[in-house]
């Protein structure tokens, strides 16, 4: 106790406690948060941050944001200032254009337009606080912020403030110790301890007490008595013969013997000097994906088509098609298999026509797609992936490959009715300008199980095999351009409910090109 009342910790107590209210008060961290909660009041961001929150729009703005109608609004007026509803004026005469899609976009435009809440919107956003208002909402800061200004302004900040500015020594622990220590002092036990402390046994107990000799002592006493010594002991006194049997070397010799014998072993021994493997050296490995990963890899896949992530930054699906491909809410991967499922729920999205280009949609199906197109494109090879295509029909589940155009387009393996292997080439703006290799099996088998769908792409000829069973070939309308990899799921007519969902499983995805 008396060594207590001499160190730094009660010193500075009693140091503190001497202090002026104020002093003490200016000390503590209720002081340091009050400050902090001054500083971040009067900084311009808090400030720009409340304008925003306390200006009349504001519920307006709260209440629009990321709403279907202020999502509707930003793609109509993206569309209307896109110029293609003024290209439509001018190519139309009064009648028809009053009757087209495009003067009804720009009517809607302008109704949205001079609604009250939209106007509301762009005043909030158009504010010059705004931008400090959107680094903060939603931020750590503000919550931290909020949260401080809770504290400060609370009853109980306001107690324990009090408490601080009236404390005195006499209500702390430290002074009941150095009033007990003043006591005990005094005590005849005390007194005789004090005389013991300074005999010639306590100064011997002090000298052995922390000596290297009685923690080599106790360290041996400590170690005799565990099962590693004993079990050291015990194996020691073993004759030699004995010792070997229970070795490390005496296990690997024996493992060594049956190795010997196995007959994959022997076999190794003797493959491995022949050329039997000379042709898979030919190949070197170019892209690899076995879906590892719980989350798709997004640095070897993106999720929609190749232009609509170039050009609109967004999803879309042919005019054609019944599904919406949903930027990868369709994908689940589980146990490394990855899934496409084709799902019964209506979707808004973008459809596309060559004639009329991007469109609003309402889509009653929902679909993935994943594409190397970003990322890895290579010309002639070989491409392969273990598939489940599972039977769906009309669902399309699809391995194919695309470059930048429409042509050329290569189906290395289409499940429908049947499954189909297709090269499809040529010119789409002249008139018979598609010309087309097809190929088809009964489904049969390969719907039910994993099978190795594999092309093997050269100069001057396309070759299909399934487990490395060749199935279809062709040299017509080689392509002869950097080709991309593309898996998906779709449908090209509606379905009753008993197909849906449908999933297409993937294994992996690698593909290779010959050395050199």
């Amino acid at each position: 106790m008396e060594t207590y009342l001499q160190t730094d910790k009660f010193l500075s107590v009693k140091k503190y406690m001497a202090l002026s209210s104020k002093k003490k008060y200016e000390q503590s961290d209720l002081y340091k948060n009050e400050q902090q909660f001054i500083q971040q009041k009067n900084s311009s961001n808090i400030k720009n941050y409340r304008i925003v929150l306390k200006h009349k729009a504001y519920n307006d703005y709260k209440n629009l944001a990321n709403t279907e109608k202020l999502k509707e609004f930003e793609e109509t007026e993206l569309h209307v200032k896109s110029g293609k509803v003024e290209k439509a004026r001018q190519e139309m005469n009064k009648k028809d254009f009053k009757a087209s899609g495009e003067f009804k976009l720009s009517e809607k435009y302008k109704k949205l337009l001079s609604s009250k809440e939209i106007r509301n919107y762009r005043k909030i956003v158009s504010l010059p606080q705004y931008r400090d208002f959107i680094n903060l909402q939603h931020s750590h800061e503000i919550e931290a912020f909020d949260e401080l200004e809770k504290y400060i302004l609370s009853a109980g900040f306001k107690q324990e403030k009090k408490k601080i500015e009236t404390s005195r020594f006499a209500d702390t622990p430290e002074f009941a110790k150095e009033k007990e220590f003043i006591a005990l002092k005094k005590s005849a036990y005390f007194r005789n301890n004090f005389k013991f402390k300074s005999s010639s046994k306590y100064s011997a107990y002090l000298k052995t007490k922390d000596s290297e000799k009685l923690k080599k002592y106790e360290s041996l006493k400590e170690y005799i008595n565990t099962e590693a010594f004993k079990k050291v002991k015990e194996y020691m006194l073993l004759p030699g013969e004995k010792k070997y049997r229970l070795s490390e070397e005496y296990q690997k010799e024996q493992r060594y013997l049956e190795l010997k014998k196995s007959e994959k072993i022997k076999w190794y021994l003797k493959t491995k000097d022949s050329k039997k493997f000379d042709d898979l050296k030919q190949w070197q490995l170019t892209f690899n994906e076995d879906f590892e990963s719980p989350t798709l890899d997004r640095k070897k896949w993106m999720t929609k088509y190749f232009w609509g992530e170039t050009i609109l930054h967004d999803t879309y699906s042919l005019a054609h098609e019944k599904q919406y491909f949903s930027d990868g809410k369709n994908l689940e991967i589980q146990n490394s298999i990855l899934k496409i499922i084709t799902r019964n729920e209506k979707a808004t999205g973008k459809a596309w026509n060559p004639q009329l280009g991007f469109f609003p949609k309402e889509f009653s199906y929902t679909s993935g797609l994943i594409s190397t197109g970003n990322y890895f494109r290579q010309k002639y090879g070989v491409f392969e992936a273990k598939i489940r295509f599972n039977r769906s029909f009309p669902v399309n589940h699809a391995f194919w490959m695309l470059s930048d155009r429409m042509l050329p387009h290569v189906d290395v393996a289409k499940s429908q009715n049947k499954l189909v292997m297709s090269n499809i080439w040529g010119n789409i703006t002249e008139k018979n300008g598609v010309r087309k290799y097809i190929s088809k099996l009964s489904l049969g088998k390969l719907a039910n199980d994993f099978f190795i769908y594999r092309l093997e792409w050269t100069n001057n000829r396309l070759t299909w095999k399934i487990n490395n069973v060749t199935v279809a070939s062709t040299t017509d309308g080689v392509p002869q351009e950097m080709m991309y990899i593309v898996l998906s799921s779709a449908l090209y007519e509606d379905v009753n409910g008993t197909v849906l969902p449908a999933a297409m499983e993937v294994d992996w995805v690698k593909s290779y090109q010959r050395v050199g």
